[in-house]
């Protein structure tokens, strides 16, 4: 909703991944300007296009972390990017993006994202 509202292209964007980009702990969310991303390094405070500092998913929420950001072909992703339709736009990317998060205790919950970008979760 970002994306639409704004007119520019935003993302989710995951990091601190022990090898490439799975498994994740921590995420944040982004808007593009003049076809660049902040870089990793940048903070609300020195780049207005982060829009949140980087959360901990494992601190904030016990344990919980990011498995797995795959599209259908089973490459791994480290984003989701929307434009300002509301698509998600990840180049080379197959759809749908499928995000799975799992707590301590290996619970698993999915969330599909489409290239249209409607989200699908259990």
């Amino acid at each position: 909703s970002l994306a639409m509202t704004s007119g520019a292209r935003h993302r989710l964007f995951l990091r601190n991944c022990s090898s490439g980009p799975t498994p994740c702990k921590e995420y944040r969310i982004e808007r593009e300007a003049s076809s660049t991303w902040p870089a990793a390094g940048d903070t609300p405070g020195s780049n207005a296009n982060v829009l949140k500092e980087w959360v901990d998913l494992q601190r904030e929420y016990g344990g919980v972390r990011v498995k797995s950001l795959k599209d259908t072909g089973g490459t791994d992703v480290s984003d989701v990017i929307f434009d300002s339709r509301g698509a998600s736009v990840n180049t080379g990317a197959s759809y749908p993006l499928t995000l799975t998060v799992a707590n301590a205790v290996g619970d698993e919950r999915t969330v599909q994202v489409r290239s249209a970008g409607g989200v699908k979760g259990p």
